[in-house]
């Protein structure tokens, strides 16, 4: 079912200007030439119910994410309830665009972290890795991932998208050209 909200969002996405989802304006709307801003919407979730309810021991519940990404301090969604829960927050973080910051995003991930609430403490239910090469690819389309509790099963879904403010394709050119000349004898 995930899996067609996916295809049915990449469908819309389509038909749709690619970035209306990213319209918001963020603190890191000022870029200089030589800094990029990774912008993340976070749209929803589906848990398991199932699997949920018997972890915690409850039927209802609320739930937040957070984001940790490179140098950035963790950011957080608002609560939402239930357990099919609508985030609907964006997250921007501005970067200098150098060679160590696209060689972290070839090769690491961002760790989306989900939180339920009991009894004015929040609990880690589970996490998401978001494979940041995609940005490399240019696909700032919607995509799912899962979502794996501490004991390595698939608690649910989220439903995101990513992208880079501006275009990285200069960055990548020049950092690419640099690898080959290192590598060459």
């Amino acid at each position: 079912m995930i899996d067609q909200e996916v295809s049915r969002l990449q469908r819309v996405q389509r038909d749709e200007d690619l970035l209306s989802e990213f319209s918001a304006v963020t603190h890191e709307s000022e870029i200089s030439p030589q800094e990029n801003v990774l912008d993340l919407l976070v749209n929803r979730v589906t848990f398991d119910k199932q699997k949920l309810a018997q972890l915690l021991g409850t039927e209802v519940i609320q739930s937040f994410v957070t984001v940790d990404f490179f140098n950035h301090e963790t950011k957080h969604s608002s609560l939402a309830e239930g357990f099919e829960p609508s985030y609907q927050t964006q997250f921007s973080f501005k970067n200098a665009v150098d060679d160590f910051y696209i060689q972290y995003l070839e090769k690491n991930i961002m760790l989306l972290e989900f939180f339920v609430t009991r009894a004015q403490n929040a609990v880690r239910v589970g996490s998401a890795k978001v494979l940041l090469g995609k940005l490399l690819e240019r696909d700032s389309s919607f995509q799912a991932q899962e979502i794996v509790a501490d004991g390595g099963f698939t608690i649910g879904k989220v439903i995101y998208k990513m992208r880079m403010r501006k275009t990285m394709d200069e960055a990548l050119r020049w950092y690419q050209q640099k690898r080959a000349l290192k590598v060459t004898p």
